[in-house]
């Protein structure tokens, strides 16, 4: 901890609480003068695309997940929906139930809604110029038979910032014909329903991937770019890792909706899977584990002797720790500004190591909101995975 610079920190998230120490060097380089490699930058997830899943047309009255959705939208304030449906009955959608159902809450938060029936295109509005030129919001309501002009609701979806919303069947034909649109392999979607692990659905899925997200009626999964997350419009209303167990027996496990952040999908996709962190044992050639009472080994000091030594050693540097009685804590802005007094710096630099949360990216998304929004550069430390490990240099080289 020696140095004269007091401009970084590291996050040490310990099984307590969380400890923020000062660190020797401002620098954002290595001792070997080079950059660090941009894969330890904790980055923010790609802007698009932008994909919303719901559980069922219901979920599109819930305040929480209109909430969401809006919130997704960057172009415009209140942001414009286009309604997309393949109704066969008429082609004035807005006199049916489920126009109505379904942009009703847009409506009353001012949206603009057009709608646009497929079945009778060559009568409307010119649809490539909605989808691409002023739609921020896509609401498909595909009813039984093909889900039409899937490549260009894909190439738009791809192209330009626009949130598509849809059911389990549509997201699922959209992935199938373009992987490039975010990382699908090995799961698909499904509608959950109550009985989560009788779904019928899951089922046959599970029989052609490995995993099914479950999305119960009034919930929704949203994903952008290759993050993720679920949302819910009710208490108990979530979506489910869907899987079959050794025995072959369809299990789930929920996920949390009390996220503020999307994670990487691939994290999201093993979130049922139990971390042990068996390879820990092995780390004792990366830190020195015969640790002492400092009591036990430091005598007792007056206070005439601790003004002395601070009088002859004016440039020493001291630890400086934050410990937070939970990870919340440091969402608190007088917590948040202790810190910011404490490493000297506006926007100092912090190193995330989140051992014992084995490395989960929502708890890093908890721990460093506020500073992500300050726009302080963060890197993330992380050891709980074997296969990411670093060598003891490189860790060395991210904390100096």
């Amino acid at each position: 901890l020696n140095g004269t610079s007091t401009n970084d920190f590291i996050f040490l998230q310990l099984f307590w609480g969380l400890v923020a120490m000062t660190t020797s060097t401002s620098s954002t380089t290595t001792n070997d003068g080079i950059a660090p490699s941009a894969d330890t930058l904790a980055t923010p997830p790609n802007p698009f695309p932008k994909i919303v899943t719901l559980g069922s047309n219901q979920a599109l009255q819930q305040q929480q997940i209109i909430n969401s959705i809006i919130k997704l939208t960057t172009k415009s304030i209140p942001p414009n929906v286009l309604y997309l449906s393949n109704c066969p009955s008429t082609c004035n959608l807005s006199d049916t139930a489920d126009y109505k159902l379904i942009t009703s809450q847009f409506i009353d938060r001012n949206c603009r809604v057009k709608c646009h029936n497929i079945v009778f295109s060559s009568i409307q509005e010119d649809l490539e110029h909605l989808v691409r030129s002023w739609a921020d919001v896509i609401v498909c309501n595909w009813k039984d038979g093909e889900c039409d002009r899937i490549d260009m609701l894909r190439d738009a979806v791809l192209s330009k910032e626009i949130v598509l919303c849809g059911d389990a069947r549509l997201m699922n034909e959209i992935f199938a014909t373009a992987n490039d649109t975010a990382s699908t392999e090995g799961w698909s979607y499904t509608t959950a329903g109550t009985a989560i692990a009788n779904s019928s659905h899951a089922q046959t899925m599970l029989a052609g991937h490995t995993k099914v997200i479950g999305i119960d009626d009034l919930a929704a999964h949203v994903m952008i770019g290759n993050h993720a997350m679920a949302i819910s419009g009710q208490k108990d209303s979530s979506c489910h890792i869907m899987f079959l167990d050794e025995s072959k027996v369809v299990t789930s496990t929920p996920l949390p909706t009390n996220w503020e952040d999307p994670i990487p999908v691939e994290e999201l996709i093993e979130f049922h899977e139990p971390a042990t962190g068996e390879h820990l044992e092995a780390l004792e050639e990366y830190v020195d584990t015969d640790f002492v009472i400092a009591d036990d080994v430091i005598p007792e000091s007056t206070a005439e002797q601790v003004i002395t030594n601070n009088d002859q050693n004016q440039d020493e540097v001291f630890p400086k720790i934050v410990a937070a009685g939970r990870m919340k804590a440091l969402q608190m802005q007088p917590i948040v500004d202790k810190v910011i007094e404490l490493s000297g710096s506006e926007l100092p630099k912090l190193l995330y190591v989140g051992t014992a949360s084995f490395d989960r990216t929502d708890k890093f998304n908890i721990c460093t909101k506020r500073f992500r929004d300050m726009g302080c550069e963060i890197r993330r430390l992380d050891v709980s995975e074997e296969e990411t490990v670093p060598s003891l240099e490189d860790m060395r080289c991210e904390i100096r």
